[in-house]
């Protein structure tokens, strides 16, 4: 296995450095629009070479991969609770983020949810290679 991109990046950051916006969709609490934290990543750099200031890269990508992963972690785990099912499946690209993995298989193991994953030899990212 070999740590994607974000992950190579996170390494040694900080993920409380940055503060982003929650990932949500007013009126649908289990919808996600990451528009919100995109932009917020956009400002920040921008905003630090206006002040010809250094943007650890570590530091931001760890903020930014913790705030996905809260979005994602939170919102799922709370829709397999409230819907009274018992199981989560994590598939796709996204699936090969081991902060994800293990975040989510805390949370499940805490509400007694069965987590379900594909190995990580089977998880893929297109945009990776």
């Amino acid at each position: 296995y070999r740590p994607r991109p974000i992950e190579e990046l996170t390494q040694g950051g900080d993920d409380t450095k940055y503060v982003f916006p929650t990932a949500h969709v007013d009126g649908h609490p289990y919808d996600m629009s990451f528009s919100g934290l995109k932009t917020a990543v956009i400002n920040i750099v921008h905003n630090a070479e206006q002040k010809g200031e250094p943007v650890n890269r570590a530091d931001l990508a760890a903020s930014f991969q913790r705030a996905v992963t809260d979005a994602l972690t939170i919102k799922s785990v709370r829709a397999v609770r409230e819907a009274g099912l018992s199981t989560l499946a994590l598939a796709g690209g996204v699936s090969a983020n081991t902060t994800l993995r293990e975040r989510l298989q805390r949370e499940c193991d805490k509400y007694g949810v069965r987590f379900c994953r594909p190995d990580m030899k089977y998880c893929t990212d297109n945009a990776a290679d």
